[in-house]
């Protein structure tokens, strides 16, 4: 077996997808992850349309696992409605699914002993013809490309753009996911919004369904709740009755997690033979439904671009002139998602070309064509 072309930093979607591209394209990959196994958070994602592009291997797996989502529906605490009809925003519906589920389709894509475990590197010099890195076991190898897919805290980001820092969108996170004591058939995503949180349920395949509870802060939370329970259940206690039966039902069989989320604009992807991807390079709301997506997006391009030019610098550069530049879009757009969310808390909605004040009191039923918009940048093939 050849040595490894390409060191793939974190075992995230990020990292699992570009190894899995890469290893398809005849490409030898080394993945390294500081955790001791696959770790993925109890939690759903939305996988849309332009996700669902680069991951036409695992359609199959995917759309049995998985659950198609039809429409969004949002009530406000006085019983209106904001829908957004996914058939009028994309070519085909988006699917959600387990994180859990994701990770393991993707892990098993790739060659086995592809991830060295509990491996992190420490220190990365560049060399004319490659990175030499140094790995907290003490070993040392030279690679001819280093991916950082390690997420919003990267280390591997010091390297390519030392001064990106996240930012805090302004909300925390509980979740996990259920078995509803009552299983539900419904294709809808749906939230409640009441004063500063919202709460939302939607169903990921399998019988399960994803649980959300957001919280608007002016900090990040530092640390885990001591009892995120007993969170959900106070911010829920206003909320309609469906709500609070819905959290007095719930049988924790996954753990609730408390997460702060952060949002990251880098001015470069690439330094030399380095290559940012992922929430390392850039990160979006939470709101958007599209880290995941974008992730999944760059690992695609990338692995594109190092199948035409091979393990160069070259590659890196196609790449980041490809990406940079739909992400920049995106992101342009997707600042505007809280803005949006404030604007339907306050009673009015903005049209698909931004808002207006003189617009009705009451929103319309329907929010797609908003929704078309913030996705236009993501229509076209990545």
């Amino acid at each position: 077996m050849k040595p490894p072309e390409v060191l793939v930093v974190g075992a995230g979607i990020a990292g699992l997808s570009v190894a899995g591209e890469l290893q398809r394209r005849g490409v030898s990959v080394q993945v390294v992850e500081q955790a001791e196994a696959l770790r993925v958070p109890t939690a759903g994602i939305v996988l849309h349309p332009n996700a669902l592009a680069c991951l036409d291997h695992l359609r199959g797996a995917l759309d049995h696992q998985g659950s198609r989502i039809e429409r969004n529906v949002a009530m406000d605490r006085d019983g209106s409605e904001t829908v957004v009809e996914w058939k009028s925003v994309w070519p085909e519906l988006p699917l959600a699914v387990h994180r859990r589920t994701l990770g393991k389709l993707l892990l098993s894509q790739l060659d086995p002993d592809t991830i060295l475990w509990s491996t992190a590197p420490l220190k990365l010099i560049q060399e004319p013809e490659g990175v030499r890195v140094t790995f907290n076991t003490g070993d040392s190898e030279t690679y001819q490309v280093v991916v950082g897919a390690d997420g919003i805290n990267s280390w591997t980001r010091h390297m390519v753009d030392p001064d990106a820092q996240p930012r805090f969108t302004g909300h925390t996170f509980i979740r996990t996911t259920v078995l509803p004591v009552t299983p539900s058939s419904s294709a809808e995503w749906r939230t409640w919004r009441h004063g500063p949180h919202t709460f939302g349920l939607m169903p990921i395949g399998q019988g399960r369904m994803a649980v959300f509870f957001q919280i608007a802060a002016s900090e990040p939370l530092r640390s885990e709740l001591p009892d995120p329970l007993e969170v959900l259940r106070n911010g829920c206690g206003d909320m309609p009755g469906e709500v609070r039966r819905f959290v007095d039902s719930m049988r924790l069989d996954e753990q609730l997690v408390t997460r702060s989320a952060f949002a990251l604009t880098t001015s470069r992807f690439v330094a030399g033979r380095v290559v940012l991807i992922g929430d390392a390079a850039h990160a979006v709301s939470p709101a958007t439904t599209q880290g995941g997506g974008l992730a999944v997006e760059d690992a695609a391009v990338l692995g594109e671009e190092i199948g035409a030019h091979g393990c160069r610098p070259e590659a890196l550069a196609a790449f980041e002139r490809r990406r940079q530049a739909r992400v920049n879009a995106f992101q342009a757009i997707a600042t505007q998602q809280v803005t949006l969310m404030e604007a339907v808390a306050a009673r009015r909605v903005p049209g698909p070309e931004g808002l207006d004040d003189s617009a009705p009191i009451k929103p319309p039923v329907d929010a797609s064509a908003w929704y078309r918009r913030l996705y236009g940048p993501l229509l076209a093939v990545p």
